[in-house]
């Protein structure tokens, strides 16, 4: 049985896990290729080198590395595996989600066309320890990690190994190469991130599309989840629709805090009730609508998130240009 390892760098490298797993197929023979220096003939060649002594091939490739490809690339490697000679089993390892690994729906519609390909997610090997990745990560960097820090890594970056890499960077170097706390990633991972999404919903509510999609585009190249990006526009726009309502009403506004369960004092309610007035009710509840499908298309659609969530930027856009009040 044949292992083919396809990795997206120049060095080749394995963490523990990826060792585990080679290990445990039996009668593995380890043959590799770079990413970026694979052709098809070596790969077509490789196969066939091993069509003669084996019944099965497997195919173990870094998806880390292919979800962030540029799409020409990803279609370069689909095409260059629908061709090969044999059938495949396909390992994929992508994303880490609590303690167990799960595919993206990019990797899941990068296979999906090859219809010979036998699908293992990583999951389904006993051998995956997510939590000790980024402990050794962690090491790495000549730092420790708590369990709570790693969690909150994982939920926040939806467990694309890539952008944890660099998250355990910048966070070694902050605490002074010692301990990862879960507060230290509040402040220095979430905060970064959440302060782009404000970008991004101020410049929306200011009618400056062109400043929320350069916002955008920049949280994202930081590998922030869209659904956690989306979650706090449609948050933030709720608010403004819940005050609009009470501003329509002249209803006293403290009792916003006692109908929906406010905190007293929250800030959010207070710089809500200050601008709700500059949008018509028309506007927002246009505006919570495609919010509120895009929550269920980021969550269902096979289509990949980023361009989900870049069309639907670009739409709210539309809807609160100043040019285009509906009263």
């Amino acid at each position: 049985m044949g292992v083919f390892y396809i990795i997206g760098n120049d060095k080749f490298s394995f963490d523990s896990s990826t060792e585990k797993i080679i290990k445990s197929i039996p009668n593995n023979k380890l043959m590799l290729f770079d990413a970026k220096k694979i052709n098809k003939e070596g790969l077509d060649a490789a196969f066939f080198t091993y069509h003669f002594t084996n019944t099965n091939n497997i195919v173990m490739i870094d998806n880390f590395k292919i979800s962030s490809m540029a799409d020409s690339e990803a279609s370069y490697y689909k095409e260059l595996l629908k061709e090969t000679p044999l059938n495949l089993t396909v390992i994929l390892r992508d994303f880490i989600t609590a303690n167990r690994f799960t595919i993206s729906k990019k990797i899941r519609l990068f296979f999906s066309e090859i219809k010979k390909a036998k699908i293992i997610e990583a999951g389904e090997i006993k051998y995956f320890e997510s939590e000790r990745i980024i402990v050794d990560l962690a090491r790495e960097n000549g730092c420790k990690i708590s369990s709570k820090a790693i969690k909150r890594l994982l939920e926040f970056l939806n467990g694309d190994l890539t952008s944890i890499e660099n998250e355990i960077k910048k966070l070694a170097a902050y605490t002074d190469y010692t301990s990862i706390e879960v507060d230290d990633v509040e402040i220095i991972s979430l905060k970064t991130a959440e302060s782009g999404i404000y970008d991004v919903i101020n410049s929306l509510e200011k009618g400056d599309l062109t400043g929320a999609l350069i916002s955008l585009k920049n949280i994202l190249e930081i590998k922030t989840d869209p659904i956690f990006i989306a979650n706090i526009v449609f948050t933030s726009f709720v608010n403004l629709y819940r005050a609009k309502l009470f501003s329509i009403t002249n209803m006293d506004n403290k009792k916003i805090y006692e109908i929906f369960s406010y905190k007293a004092g929250d800030r959010k309610v207070s710089i809500a009730l200050n601008k709700c007035n500059k949008f018509t009710q028309n506007q927002l509840s246009r505006s919570i609508e495609l919010l509120y499908n895009l929550d269920k298309d980021l969550k269902s659609s096979r289509v990949d998130n980023k361009l989900l969530l870049e069309k639907a930027i670009i739409q709210l856009g539309n809807i609160m240009d100043r040019r285009s009040l509906r009263l």
